[in-house]
């Protein structure tokens, strides 16, 4: 569902979903990194690098949340 906000550009909505994804599976990386996409998408780049680090650090391997901020840092700096 959450997917289907994001790429619906229901930002709000997506950020909630996500957060009830987290509340039902609270260690998966997937759901922060998730999380981080909707609110890099809702242009709030500081709690979008928050997600991508806790999904970090659930799982220091998980190459699309490294990469997702990187450009959210990226982006914070303009």
């Amino acid at each position: 569902l959450g997917d289907y906000y994001l790429y619906s550009s229901r930002f709000a909505e997506s950020t909630a979903a996500y957060l009830q994804y987290q509340e039902l599976l609270p260690n998966d990386e997937h759901s922060y990194n998730k999380l981080g996409l909707a609110y890099m998408a809702s242009l709030k780049f500081d709690n979008a690098i928050l997600a991508f680090r806790k999904s970090l650090q659930i799982n220091p391997q998980y190459f699309q949340a490294s990469d997702n901020l990187r450009v959210a840092l990226n982006k914070n700096k303009k």
